[in-house]
C-alpha cells in the first residue's frame, strides 16, 4: 500500500479536497504509480463533482488526468471516454481558446496517433496548435510537444515537408 497523502501533518490543506486529491494523483503518476494515480484520480473526479458540479473546468481537468493515466496503461477505451468527456465540458464551459481545451486536444491527438487513426490525430493536434499559437505565438515553449507530435503524424502520413517544419519548430 502506498500512502497517497503527500502533505505534511502540519499542512492546512484539506487532504480530501479536489485540489489536494488532484495534486496527489499527479504526484503518484509522476512517480510511476499509475494504478494508484487512477484510484486517487477517480476520487478527485468524484470530489470535483461534489465541490463544483460536472459542468466545471476542474471536473474536466480530472477527466483529462484520468485519460492521461489510462492512455499510459494503453487502455484506449477508458482514455477515450475521459478525454471525450473533458473535451465536451471544455467546449461548453470554457472558450475554445483556453489552455486546458488545447491540452485535451493534444492528448486526444496523441491517443489517436497511438491507435493508428492519423487523420483524427492530425485534426486534434492542429486544433491544439492553433489555440496555443493564437494565444501565445508560435515560439511558446509548451507548444514543443505538440510540434513534435504533429511532426510524427505528418511523417507517418508521408508529408515530409510538414514533418520537417514541425520538427524544426520543436527544436528552435
Amino acid at each position: 500500500f502506498i500512502s497517497t497523502n503527500i502533505f505534511s501533518q502540519n499542512s492546512t490543506v484539506n487532504p480530501y479536497s479536489w485540489e489536494s486529491l488532484d495534486t496527489q494523483s499527479k504526484e503518484l503518476y509522476r512517480k510511476g504509480y499509475i494504478d494508484e494515480a487512477i484510484i486517487v484520480g477517480a476520487t478527485a473526479l468524484k470530489q470535483a463533482e461534489k465541490e463544483f458540479g460536472m459542468a466545471n473546468a476542474n471536473y474536466a481537468v480530472s477527466c483529462n488526468q484520468l485519460g492521461i493515466y489510462y492512455s499510459e496503461k494503453s487502455d484506449t477505451t477508458n482514455a477515450m471516454s475521459y478525454y471525450s468527456l473533458a473535451l465536451y465540458i471544455h467546449t461548453k464551459v470554457l472558450e475554445k481558446k483556453h489552455d486546458d481545451y488545447a491540452a485535451v486536444c493534444h492528448n486526444l491527438s496523441s491517443l489517436f496517433f497511438k491507435m493508428g487513426k492519423y487523420k483524427k490525430a492530425l485534426n486534434f493536434g492542429a486544433e491544439a496548435y492553433f489555440v496555443m499559437k493564437e494565444k501565445y505565438g508560435k515560439r511558446y515553449v509548451p507548444l514543443i510537444p505538440t510540434y513534435y507530435l504533429l511532426g510524427q503524424i505528418y511523417q507517418t502520413l508521408g508529408d515530409y515537408n510538414s514533418a520537417i517544419m514541425m520538427y524544426a519548430y520543436a527544436v528552435s
